[in-house]
């Protein structure tokens, strides 16, 4: 699961969404800020300012928040939820099994 799928699931067809370049932004911001606070915390390990200077880049784009939707609710917020459950998890099993394979194969 990629982090900026903890703040902005997937919805299904015919849910009111943000604009399309708010949604654009927040996933890149989210993406960018992932990533320099992974090397952050991953590559500094003296003293205690790099890998906190990480986790604040881990968690400030989930503090700001996602773009929210405007518009009526069509679709059910329990469809809604179940349906981000489904494409969350089949997501992590499409990546665990080439992983494991490519684990598997390389080693």
């Amino acid at each position: 699961m990629t982090a900026p799928s903890v703040g902005l699931p997937p919805e299904p067809p015919g849910v009111p969404v943000a604009d399309v370049g708010a949604r654009q932004l927040g996933w890149v911001a989210t993406a960018g800020a992932t990533a320099a606070g992974l090397f952050l915390m991953s590559r500094y390990r003296r003293g205690w300012i790099f890998p906190m200077l990480g986790a604040i880049f881990l968690l400030l784009p989930h503090a700001v928040g996602a773009p929210k939707a405007v518009g009526p609710e069509i679709v059910p917020a329990r469809l809604v939820h179940e349906f981000a459950i489904a494409s969350v998890v089949g997501n992590g099993l499409f990546w665990l099994v080439p992983g494991s394979m490519g684990g598997f194969f390389c080693d």
